[in-house]
């Protein structure tokens, strides 16, 4: 407290005294709720409640390229690239056998499973088809 100024440091600072946290709510003169009436009220309040819709994370939509289901022959995705400029495609591969989720595809002349999640269509020209299906060298 300043005698000569008849003010407290926080009201100089904050331009009026600070309060405790019970001064902010004013006493009120209501009485306290029957307690048997409040949780009958709190019973409603929250059969009247209706719960929120979930949210589906497991069903994950993939990109399916047009014309893969169409296609003669398909590119198969190596995985995470290994070094720089490295194509993330191999191929052109014949697909033997096609399915709504797993094509068969051959590679150097073995059969191998592949799911459509790592195949794109490979559009090539009449003369491209009759080649060897390995990928080059």
């Amino acid at each position: 407290w300043k005698e000569d100024l008849s003010a407290s440091t926080a009201e100089l600072v904050y331009g009026e005294p600070l309060r405790l946290p019970c001064e902010f709510f004013t006493p009120t003169t209501n009485p306290a709720p029957d307690p048997v009436d409040y949780v009958a009220r709190l019973r409603q309040h929250i059969l009247g409640l209706s719960p929120t819709p979930a949210s589906n994370h497991s069903k994950k939509t993939f990109y399916i390229p047009k014309g893969l289901f169409q296609a003669e022959y398909v590119f198969l995705r190596r995985g995470p690239a290994k070094r720089a400029l490295e194509s993330p495609y191999t191929g052109p591969y014949k697909v033997l056998e096609r399915n709504t989720k797993m094509f068969k595809v051959e590679v150097q002349g073995q059969e191998h499973t592949v799911t459509i999640d790592r195949l794109k269509p490979a559009y090539l020209t009449n003369n491209d088809s009759s080649s060897n299906t390995s990928p080059p060298p």
